[in-house]
């Protein structure tokens, strides 16, 4: 009995050793699985996108940072993406489906487009470095980094785009955000960590470390980034922000009206020539939007134009005392609206909504305000024989003959057919 109980000692410890090895490595692989910047939901609203500018967006948002060879992939590849909102998990598998763009996770903040399958060139592999005693005139030019230590450093909040030029093989590499993290990688050995990637393809032979490698920071090739700082992010902004844009719309008064919307996206400034309703005029004011989707947004606007009227004649027959006095009728139209604007793509949208009218008119004669009645017998509907704009119908009207002006107000109906002129700023 007492030579059995060590032997059933040790076989429970074994059992409990094995159960915790398997739960150690079952937290391990499940670490390894879950990377949480995957799930990380970026907002995309400046479309279209090229492979630099949809990686800045990334970056920007999740403060991952990305590096590639330029050699071997094209920043300016189109990326095609629908939605607005969108993971970086999903980002990545559309643009290896798309392109064929592979990616490799470094760290948790740092990862390498590669080349995928079908569409990789020769692999990059380091050459090895011959020692000079002398320097060409083009490299005492450049200053030269050896041995750059790794600079620990937060990344950017906005993306901040650089390029490294390896003298020894001329490639080209980009990073996208904090340049200090990814040079840990290429400078320090590859030691940022591992991240569990799910690069499938085979992987660009470029990690290798050489102690003596030479690189030369650049920035003579420009990918659409913001190499130029601020002043580029300025320009970056309002490119993907202007708004210019001409149209043609209809509304319940005005059959035709030549319009242009000019500013910002989402404030800008409205002007048009109205013509019908009586009387020509131009008409002005201010708009804003608010996005809903890819297609769809919202748009409120405030509009004001002033008209006058031809000066009418008193006819004789009505009294020969004042037939000779003319009479001028003075509109002046403010209108609040609300509508919805579709995008349907290349520049081209439709814009319906309701508006609110109020309309003020004032009558004058030879200058002087001047009430209907005075010059006009009783009973004779002057506000329909001499009105300024004509609304097709009114929810209130303040017309009596005794007064100089009125309001009126209504209900309408405005469509705009709008063509946006596009200002490229990727």
């Amino acid at each position: 009995m007492w030579c059995s109980f060590p032997a059933m000692l040790v076989n429970n410890s074994m059992k409990y050793f094995l159960v915790l090895v398997l739960c150690l490595a079952s937290i391990t692989s499940m670490g390894q699985q879950t990377n949480p910047m995957f799930y990380k939901e970026i907002l995309l609203t400046h479309k279209p996108y090229t492979l630099q500018s949809i990686t800045e967006e990334i970056q920007t948002q999740s403060g991952i940072s990305f590096s590639y060879n330029a050699d071997n992939i094209n920043p300016g590849t189109k990326i095609k993406i629908k939605g607005d909102r969108i993971t970086v998990a999903e980002v990545l598998a559309l643009i290896k489906k798309q392109t064929g763009i592979s990616y490799k996770i470094i760290s948790q903040r740092h990862i390498i487009y590669t080349a995928g399958a079908g569409k990789k060139p020769a692999a990059f592999k380091p050459k090895k470095i011959k020692h000079h005693t002398q320097r060409t005139e083009q490299d005492a030019e450049e200053p030269l980094l050896i041995n750059e230590p790794a600079i620990a450093t937060r990344s950017f909040r906005t993306a901040k785009t650089t390029t490294f030029t390896d003298t020894a093989t001329d490639a080209t590499i980009v990073v996208v955000g904090d340049s200090g993290l990814v040079a840990n990688y290429y400078f320090g050995g590859g030691g940022s960590g591992g991240g569990g990637g799910n690069d499938e393809t085979e992987e660009e032979e470029m990690a290798a470390p050489i102690p003596e490698r030479k690189w030369r920071r650049g920035t003579s090739k420009s990918y659409g980034s913001d190499n130029s700082g601020a002043g580029n992010k300025t320009l970056h902004y309002l490119g993907n922000n202007l708004l210019l844009s001409p149209g043609i719309s209809v509304d319940e008064v005005y059959y035709c009206n030549p319009t242009l919307k000019f500013g910002m996206n989402f404030i800008y400034g409205i002007a048009s020539y109205n013509i019908g309703g009586g009387q020509n005029t131009w008409r002005y004011g201010i708009g804003g939007s608010a996005n809903i989707d890819e297609h769809w947004s919202m748009h409120f606007v405030i509009t004001t134009g002033q008209s006058v009227s031809k000066a009418y004649s008193i006819p004789s027959s009505i009294d020969t005392s004042v037939a000779a006095t003319p009479l001028t009728a003075t509109s002046k139209l403010m209108r609040y609206g609300i509508s919805t604007h579709y995008n349907f793509g290349g520049g081209l949208a439709i814009e319906g909504g309701l508006t609110f009218n109020s309309l003020k008119t004032n009558y004058t004669s030879n200058g002087n305000p001047v009430s209907l009645s005075d010059i006009l017998p009783a009973g004779y509907d002057a506000d329909k024989r001499y009105p300024g704009i004509k609304p097709p119908y009114t929810l209130g009207n303040s017309y009596t003959g005794s007064s100089t002006g009125n309001t009126k107000t209504w209900l309408g109906i405005q469509l705009t057919l709008l063509y946006q002129l596009r200002f490229s700023g990727e």
